[in-house]
């Protein structure tokens, strides 16, 4: 989907000479991006996470349903929402509960890059959390995760994966392996080492199958 002009030798070409920093960059970036997508994709959408790390903290943003995960201290949290359909039926009381989101028939997302123009593609999902070394970070696309109720993995599954793999990039491949899809299968975990902030940037839009970090 993302030519060369967009994604080459694992950057984002017009982001290459950006200064990510603060949250209200990183929502420049996704319009950015969706730019790029929009001109030169021929009409393809893709979902993305971006995150950097900044000091002791890490910013993010996403868009559809690739998403940021945290482990510490064991405990695996989601730190993304996903721009769902059904989690948006949720908010606006459409529908009522968990049993009522699994069972209705679309479970499609309602934001990907290339699907809009202008800046609405990036408001919502934009943000920063406090890392620790130590903790995990875990960027995938819904083939690692699941997206719809059948196929999705838990925040427990991905625990246990990380606490059998030391290793981010087996830690990454076992959990594109473990998935119960068979496409867009993209995971990339890293590990804080020391003093957060003399670690340097993470910064990675996913796409593709089977790419491990």
């Amino acid at each position: 989907l993302l030519n060369d002009d967009i994604y080459h030798n694992g950057k984002i070409m017009c982001l290459e000479n950006e200064d990510i920093n603060d949250i209200p960059s990183f929502g420049t970036a996704i319009s950015k991006i969706n730019r790029e997508v929009m001109l030169k994709a021929e009409g393809g959408q893709t979902t993305a996470v971006i995150a950097k790390l900044n000091g002791d903290k890490l910013l993010f943003a996403s868009v559809g349903d690739s998403r940021l995960y945290l482990e510490h201290d064991g405990e695996v949290k989601q730190i993304t929402k996903d721009d769902a359909v059904t989690d948006e039926m949720l908010d606006r009381a459409e529908i009522h509960d968990e049993r009522e989101r699994k069972n209705y028939r679309d479970h499609g997302i309602s934001k990907a890059l290339g699907m809009f123009a202008g800046d609405r593609i990036s408001r919502g999902n934009l943000g920063e959390i406090s890392v620790e070394s130590g903790d995990r970070i875990v960027l995938c696309s819904d083939g690692v995760t699941g997206d719809i109720p059948e196929d999705q993995m838990s925040n427990e599954e991905i625990s246990k994966i990380l606490a059998e793999f030391s290793s981010d990039e087996d830690a990454a491949e076992n959990l594109v392996r473990k998935s119960k899809k068979i496409d867009d299968r993209t995971a990339i975990v890293v590990t804080i080492e020391g003093k957060a902030e003399e670690k340097e940037e993470v910064k990675d839009l996913l796409i593709g199958d089977e790419v491990y970090g």
